[in-house]
């Protein structure tokens, strides 16, 4: 069939998986700022209630979050303890934001094509204060942030704001993610056609996440696969 709009993921999808070892010492850089322990701040910067709760909004800031984790410690961070914890997360988010090689090509030929894109993004409030000044904004239709919307995958509701924001059905969709999240059954079971992209260099961080090695669905290697693949029948 047709479709209208391609949705894409952001982190593991339009720019590399983000590695284990690099996310930790950004952390570990955070909590020196504000003098609490290492693997104290880490525990509660990964706790899934905060995830959930940075990344649906709960914590207005960045900064909130972390004099939340100060608080939790009994630390009373130094004068510009936040803000350096601040400035080390936008750093760390900011160098993330760099496009796999074919990204650009290939989101540049989907819209010559007549496609709209449209991003869907877990993520806390940096992203989308970053957003404008990536490659990325002058390629896409709409930018859904979960930090914004207050909504994470795979709520259904989020997939079809995603598709709505460019006037297009979920049906009229095809979505392009790494698997987190159950991202994919979730895009799946408000009709779009889900891809998984599963680069060779990157296989040991996808395909570790549950449930993403057995992906029945399509899968790519490459953004650069995906005009093709989305080409009529």
């Amino acid at each position: 069939m047709a479709y209208e709009a391609v949705v894409f993921d952001l982190f593991g999808t339009i720019v590399p998986s983000v590695r284990e070892p690099a996310y930790r010492r950004s952390m570990t850089s955070m909590a020196g700022a504000v003098g609490v322990a290492p693997d104290d701040f880490i525990r509660l910067w990964t706790r899934e209630d905060v995830v959930t709760r940075r990344a649906t909004g709960g914590f207005a800031t960045i900064a909130d979050n972390v004099c939340w984790i100060c608080g939790q410690v009994g630390v009373k961070p130094g004068r510009n303890g936040v803000s350096g914890a601040v400035a080390v997360r936008r750093e760390f988010t900011r160098g993330l934001l760099v496009p796999r090689p074919d990204a650009v090509a290939a989101l540049a030929a989907m819209r010559v094509s007549g496609l709209s894109t449209v991003l869907m993004s877990v993520c806390s409030e940096e992203v989308p204060q970053l957003w404008p000044a990536t490659p990325f904004a002058a390629l896409f239709d709409a930018a859904l942030f979960s930090c914004v919307e207050g909504l994470l995958k795979p709520d259904a509701e989020f997939y079809e704001r995603s598709a709505a924001a460019v006037g297009a059905s979920p049906e009229e969709c095809v979505y392009v993610g790494d698997g987190a999240r159950r991202e994919l059954q979730g895009a799946s079971d408000v009709g779009m056609r889900a891809v998984l992209i599963c680069p060779p260099d990157e296989e040991d961080v996808i395909l570790a996440r549950g449930g993403v090695a057995a992906w029945p669905g399509l899968r790519v290697e490459s953004l650069s696969e995906l005009p093709a693949l989305l080409e009529p029948d």
